[in-house]
Formats: C-alpha cells, structure tokens, sequence
C-alpha cells in the first residue's frame, strides 16, 4: 500500500465485459456479488497480474482481449489476505463497497485476429480514465 499519505492505494479488479458497463457507470455493489470465500466484500489486488486472472476474455473485431479496472481503495476496513493464505496473490477485501472507487478500465490484446494482426486499432494494453 505504497500511497503518498492521504491518498487511497490503488488496486485492481478483473472481471468480464458483461460486468463492465455497470461497475463503470454505477461502480461496485456487493448486492451483484456471488462469492465471497474470505467475507463479504469486493476483492482486489494490488497486483494487475493477478486481477488479470479473473478477467474474462472477449472479442472485438476478431482479436481477443482481457479489462481489469483501477481503483483506489480506501484502507477502512480493508481485510488484507496474504497470497500464501491463497495460493494465488495478495488480496483486498473492502467490506464497504462505496469505499472502493473504480477510475480506469485497462484492456489488454491477449491474441490478434486470425491473420495475425491485431484489431484494427489495438494497441498492446492500454488504461481509459473512467
């Protein structure tokens, strides 16, 4: 959690594009979530590379990709849980889902078009402030 003081860390949280335009229009709601193996709450990751692993692929103009959003997370609360606990990575689990605040959805190519060339005007990975 390596903020300047006062700030919020960031973190992040994979996920599928089903999920996306309500999490970046309305942010996270712990009523839409279905499961909670450490508690109640909404889960992230300091780690991108972790998050990654829950983000579901989808394709767009043949070429496949992955979206995890950025957040900043308020440390309120926040239950920490170790990635030796989990076998995985490190992760948050922030009971309160209004002090958790997605700011930036990051889409990463995962494989090109069939022709091997990406979509159109894909670039490798890139972030959208929300």
């Amino acid at each position: 959690m390596d903020s300047s003081p006062g700030e919020w860390p960031v973190s992040y949280h994979g996920t599928g594009v089903s999920a996306s335009g309500s999490i970046a229009q309305d942010g996270y709601h712990l009523s839409k979530g279905k499961r909670f193996l450490y508690g109640r709450g909404v889960y992230s990751t300091p780690s991108v590379k972790v998050a990654a692993t829950y983000a579901h692929a989808f394709t767009h103009d043949g070429a496949e990709y992955q979206l995890v959003f950025q957040n900043r997370t308020s440390t309120e609360g926040l239950k920490v849980i170790n990635a030796a606990d989990n076998g995985v990575g490190e992760y948050w689990v922030q009971p309160a889902d209004k002090l958790i605040r997605p700011y930036s959805v990051c889409v990463k190519l995962i494989s090109p078009t069939e022709d091997g060339r990406p979509a159109a005007d894909a670039k490798q990975s890139s972030c959208m402030i929300l």
